[in-house]
Parts: C-alpha cells; structure tokens; sequence
C-alpha cells in the first residue's frame, strides 16, 4: 500500500501487510518493522510506538516525512 499526504506536512509511506505471520495465538509477540526517515535520513528504525497502534505490529514498511 502506497499513502502520500500534503497536510499539514508531506508525509509518504510504503507498507506492507504480509499474508501469512509468524505470531501464533497471540503467544509470541512480533516486533514491528516501520522505519521512519526524514527527507530519506534514517531517524528511527522500528519506530512501533508512534506510528502504528499495538495490534498492527505485524505491518512492515517505511515512513517519510
């Protein structure tokens, strides 16, 4: 999925939703995989905690802004 946004700030992302997940039941916890850059230098790399909410940590991708 490709997501670009102008307001209040450019802001463009490229996620990736797997079909399948290695997380079975909810017993192993998988980390989230969303980097975050600004004008493509790297600012924080799994950056789970302030772009996407606890229940899509299996969503993997990159955030620039």
């Amino acid at each position: 999925m490709h997501f670009s946004s102008d307001v209040p700030l450019s802001l463009k992302a490229v996620l990736y939703i797997p079909k399948n997940h290695t997380e079975q039941y909810g017993f192993s916890q998988e980390k989230g995989e969303v980097s975050l850059y600004s004008k493509k230098i790297l600012i924080k790399k799994d950056c789970k905690e302030v772009l996407l909410p606890h229940f899509l940590r299996f969503v993997k991708g990159v955030v620039d802004c």
